[in-house]
């Protein structure tokens, strides 16, 4: 019984982590495109009525710093980080 409950625990995280890798595109991890944005502020209008904690942490992080101050990591494939 508690091999086929921790089997069934693993799939379903296993179909939660697919689907979130999947949902992300090329397109997506484009900040300058005005779809993305608009969705943007959607996500973050709700997480500050939802969570603002989320947002408040997200802002006192080293990736809204690096942001700020225009110190995004280059990668070698062209993507920023």
């Amino acid at each position: 019984m508690a091999v086929l409950r921790s089997l069934l625990i693993f799939m379903i995280l296993s179909i939660f982590t697919a689907g979130a890798a999947f949902g992300l595109t090329q397109e997506s991890f484009d900040v300058r495109n005005p779809n993305n944005q608009e969705m943007n502020k959607k996500c973050i209008t709700c997480h500050l009525k939802e969570n603002k904690s989320l947002v408040l942490q997200w802002e006192n992080s080293a990736h809204a710093a690096a942001r700020r101050s225009g110190r995004v990591l280059q990668l070698p494939c062209g993507r920023q980080r």
